[in-house]
């Protein structure tokens, strides 16, 4: 993920900076979120298991959080894929995206299964 957004020139027009951490904890993560400005935080497939707790310590925090997952989008992040049947599926957490400040279109909302 790091190395498909470091190709990226900007985000939307916007300038961008990709930064990575090493896993420690989700008060770690959290207390680095708000540190600085953060638009998105990513979770790995290896992060499935701890999701719930990070949702729990983001929240209240202006963030969009990605899981690479749809385990992950069920369990804390504001949004997961999966493939289902070979199709491309994109998960929406809609308890995590209120607690995250995350707004979300009706007309992806259409598109998506909410969990």
């Amino acid at each position: 993920m790091a190395r498909a957004l470091e190709d990226m020139q900007d985000i939307a027009g916007l300038p961008k900076t990709v930064e990575t951490m090493d896993w420690n904890s989700p008060a770690v993560l959290a207390s680095a979120v708000r540190a600085r400005p953060t638009a998105l935080v990513y979770f790995s497939i290896e992060l499935e298991a701890e999701a719930p707790a990070i949702a729990t310590a983001l929240a209240g925090i202006d963030v969009l959080t990605i899981g690479a997952t749809g385990a992950i989008g069920e369990r804390g992040a504001c949004v997961g894929f999966e493939l289902e049947e070979g199709k491309p599926r994109i998960y929406v957490n809609l308890r995590v995206a209120k607690a995250q400040k995350v707004d979300f279109r009706a007309e992806l909302l259409r598109l998506v299964k909410l969990v």
